[in-house]
């Protein structure tokens, strides 16, 4: 996992089709057709919340961490898997990297675990 930029909105807005679309991934109110400056302003991401899961050169995933009012907590927001991983469990019982879990890996337990995408949250102490 790495903080995103413009070149990963770039490559997310090939996954998204339509309007109907980008509002169910980034919320109401957001421009479409749109450019990946535009909609980092409008989504309000910044190096520091905006994060791409990636593997090698090949983005696999975006999402946001957005605080909580308080700062107490945080909202995973606008999470997106690109469409060639989606649906996909590539963690087989004769794989190589068995016992060893990637970031990948990670997220991949962590939606698991926690049902849908929306209400996840993170606290830290």
């Amino acid at each position: 996992m790495r903080p995103a930029g413009l070149p990963d909105l770039a490559e997310i807005l090939t996954w998204i089709p339509d309007a109907p679309a980008l509002e169910r991934w980034a919320g109401p109110g957001k421009t479409f057709p749109t450019r990946p400056e535009l909609l980092w302003q409008e989504i309000k991401a910044t190096h520091e919340n905006a994060f791409a899961l990636a593997q090698g050169d090949r983005l696999l995933g975006f999402g946001q961490l957005l605080p909580r009012p308080g700062g107490a907590s945080f909202h995973l927001a606008r999470i997106i898997i690109s469409p060639r991983y989606r649906g996909r469990d590539n963690r087989s019982s004769n794989s190589s990297r068995r016992g060893k879990l990637g970031d990948a890996d990670c997220l991949h337990a962590c939606l698991r675990s926690a049902g849908p995408c929306c209400g996840i949250s993170a606290r830290y102490e």
